[in-house]
């Protein structure tokens, strides 16, 4: 039974790889919802089924250099603003998997955000991101506008982190 398996998962392998191939052509033509859309398949099928990620590490660290580029991760916070919810969704994944420089621009932009409107979508967004936002957050607790501070407080308190008591104190 273990022979008939194997070759099911190099299969998987070499369609896994291909795929996130096809996610970072996606996000180069600014198609991110589709790549952010494979990319979770990709995930969710490796989880689901117990298979390690070892082929897709080139491609991977592809996708990571795309995302953590500075235009890219500038472009962030517009993106959200724009963003219908399913789309917000996957770009919460993309902040959780840039990590805390992508929660950096969304703090950056809401610390400079003059629409309150807009101010309350980029909190929802960073209390969607959750456990990532945790660091970035806290260190803005030294921000010296108390707009900012006051969200920060906030969003961190949304996200439930008992950690965090002691940086409020």
């Amino acid at each position: 039974i273990r022979m008939l398996s194997e070759p099911v998962v190099d299969i998987f392998h070499v369609l896994s790889k291909t795929l996130a191939v096809l996610s970072l052509d996606l996000l180069r033509n600014d198609e991110i919802d589709e790549a952010v859309d494979l990319l979770q398949r990709i995930e969710g099928e490796l989880s689901k089924r117990k298979i390690s990620p070892e082929n897709l590490e080139e491609p991977m660290e592809a996708i990571s250099d795309f995302l953590s580029d500075v235009d890219f991760l500038e472009r962030i916070p517009e993106l959200f603003l724009q963003a219908n919810e399913s789309s917000a969704d996957r770009l919460v994944w993309v902040v959780r998997f840039v990590g805390e420089p992508g929660v950096e621009q969304l703090l950056k932009a809401l610390g400079d955000e003059e629409q309150m409107s807009r101010r309350k979508k980029l909190i929802q967004v960073l209390i969607s991101v959750g456990q990532t936002a945790v660091e970035p957050l806290t260190t803005s607790l030294m921000d010296p506008r108390w707009f900012l501070v006051r969200n920060a407080v906030l969003i961190l308190g949304e996200i439930g982190d008992p950690a965090v008591v002691y940086a409020l104190l």
